[in-house]
């Protein structure tokens, strides 16, 4: 499997690259998928630039998807689970401060605050986007506590853990019929070998400004002084 990367600033004609690139793919006589994964807003414009680049009327092999999308069709067909909007999460992650206040070091009296909840749920969206668990975090406490009892970095790690992992358990919880908003990828990462549209597929992607890192080796996380 090869990858290309077509590199310029912005107008140097990286999308135009990729257009024309997928209208000669779509002329040729090829039954292999073409998958085009550009940002969610661009979805209908690159259509129609293809669609009007001149002799493709039709096509029946071309997927245009977001990465919402995608992992919409690997994963998500028949699923009744609700993710939780962001204020969801706030919610959950408020509820787990005030039922862990006394397990907690630094976090215990602030709990109450909308503040903390907040910036807690997107720590752990970040962290689980990185896929760093709360063992891991732990561990590192646990380190940087050894060589001092009060390091106050230690003793946040160690609220932070308990925090995350209560709050991917309430995730897991069957009864609560949720699903973790931040595991689409992940899951869909799973999937993409089982999916009958993307075997043999060309991809062309286009659009994004960055990307999530999701690391597949053995993570490391090194104690703060």
């Amino acid at each position: 499997m090869g990858v290309r990367f077509i590199l310029g600033r912005s107008g140097a004609g990286k999308t135009r690259w990729c257009i024309d690139s997928i209208v000669a793919a779509l002329g040729r006589k090829d039954c292999r998928p073409l998958i085009f994964l550009v940002p969610e807003q661009a979805t209908y414009q690159a259509e129609r630039a293809i669609l009007s680049a001149g002799g493709i009327t039709g096509y029946n092999r071309l997927y245009i998807l977001s990465f919402n999308r995608l992992g919409f069709l690997l994963c998500g067909r028949g699923s009744d689970l609700f993710q939780p909007s962001s204020l969801g999460r706030r919610m959950i992650i408020s509820r787990i401060l005030e039922g862990s206040a006394d397990r907690l070091k630094t976090f215990g009296p602030a709990g109450a605050g909308p503040g903390l909840a907040g910036e807690l749920a997107g720590l752990c969206s970040r962290l689980y986007q990185q896929e760093i668990e709360p063992q891991d975090l732990f561990d590192t406490a646990k380190a940087v506590l050894n060589k001092n009892p009060d390091d106050l970095t230690g003793r946040k790690l160690q609220d932070i853990s308990l925090v995350f992992e209560k709050y991917l358990a309430f995730l897991a919880e069957p009864e609560n019929l949720l699903i973790n908003p931040d595991a689409g990828l992940r899951l869909a990462r799973q999937k993409v070998h089982q999916a009958g549209f993307c075997k043999d597929a060309l991809v062309w992607v286009d659009g994004f400004s960055g990307f999530t890192v999701q690391p597949s080796a053995s993570k490391v996380i090194s104690p703060c002084a």
